[in-house]
Formats: structure tokens, sequence, C-alpha cells
């Protein structure tokens, strides 16, 4: 009697691919927040006065005006990176300048994070964990995602100069692609305002004493 022997081949796992534009900008962002926090954790009692007179500015203006007005409001500060790095994508040495906003831009979420920290405690972190991280998360992986659009799009204008580029057909769908691209990616950004808004809104009366107070 002969035994049947089973053979399992097993399926070879595909390595996952990492962009690296992803890892450099997501990087770049990390250290924007850690130095933000430093700053404010060794600042002087003028650092973090002038900080804390920022954020009462924003509570109050979110307190004192329709949603409307205060989705408005935080849409157009969000929208400032995202600007910013759109035309940066339109320059051949857009790399640095993407750079160099994705550090401010965690400089920014730092300061904020930390002053919150500084002038309110837990229950400023907490505020800050409610009402304030989503949206700043969302916006953080929506610029990201446009940095690599950009620097995509600055090669392409790199090569432009360089005399390298291609017929004119292409290089003006690649523009539309890129403005199209763009104006997609601003739906997160303003879906996070909404959502920062209606937390603020919704939350706002339990920190009231210490934040808007």
């Amino acid at each position: 009697m002969f035994k049947k022997s089973v053979v399992i081949r097993a399926k070879r796992i595909k390595p996952i691919k990492l962009d690296y534009k992803v890892l450099l900008f997501f990087s770049l962002m990390i250290c924007g927040i850690i130095i933000g926090v430093s700053l404010i954790k060794n600042g002087d009692s003028d650092f973090n006065g002038l900080q804390k007179s920022l954020i009462d500015s924003i509570n109050n203006t979110k307190s004192n005006n329709s949603l409307f007005s205060c989705v408005i409001f935080i849409l157009g500060w969000l929208l400032i990176p995202l600007i910013v790095a759109f035309f940066c994508g339109l320059s051949g040495l857009g790399l640095p300048f993407l750079a160099l906003l994705n550090v401010l831009y965690g400089l920014f979420c730092g300061l904020f994070c930390g002053s919150y920290y500084v002038n309110f405690g837990l229950q400023g972190i907490g505020f800050f964990s409610l009402v304030n991280l989503p949206c700043y998360a969302i916006t953080a992986a929506t610029l990201i995602k446009c940095c690599c659009e950009s620097l995509k799009m600055s090669f392409n204008v790199f090569s432009f100069l360089c005399g390298n580029s291609q017929n004119q057909t292409k290089n003006k769908n690649q523009f539309k692609e890129y403005i199209l691209t763009y104006l997609i990616l601003c739906l997160p950004v303003v879906a996070g305002s909404v959502l920062n808004v209606v937390s603020f809104k919704i939350f706002g009366d339990l920190f009231s004493s210490i934040i808007i107070g």
C-alpha cells in the first residue's frame, strides 16, 4: 500500500512597499512636533503667555460666531499649508521648501499641544484631543499627500527647465491632473474643519471654566 504525500506550497509574501516621500515628510513633521513641544516646555512665561493668548483668541472666535463662520475661519487657516505646497510644486526646486513646510506644520501642532498642557494641564490635553487633534491629524495626512504630489510635479518642472520636457499636450494634462488632485485633497480638510467646529460646540461647555473662561 502506497502512502500519499501531501505537498503544501506556501505563497510568497510580498513585502509592503513604503513610499520614501511619505516617510520623509512624516519624519520631518514628527521632528517639528518634538521641537514645538520642547519650545513650550522650556520656554519662558512670556512665550507661554503669548501662546495662551492665541488659544484664547481662537476659542473666543469659535464661541462668539456662527457655525458657518467658524468653519470658514478654521478652513482658512488649515488651507494655508496646502496652498504653499501647491505653489512649491510649481517650482523646480520644491523639495527643500516642502520639507520645511512639514517641519513648520509639525512645529505649529507641537506648540499648540504643548501650550494646552502647560497652561491647562490634563484637562487641556483632553480638550485638545477631543476638539483639535482629529482635525490636525486629518490635515497632517492630507498635507503629506499634497507634498508627495507637489514633489512629483516639481520633478516634472525641473525636467522641463533642463530641456527634457515631453510633448506640450502631456504637460498640460499633468498640470490639469495636478490641480484636480489638489481640489480633491481639499475635501478632507473641509471635513476636518467642520469636525473641529462641531466638536468645539459639543465639548466646549465641558471645559468652559478652563478653556474658554
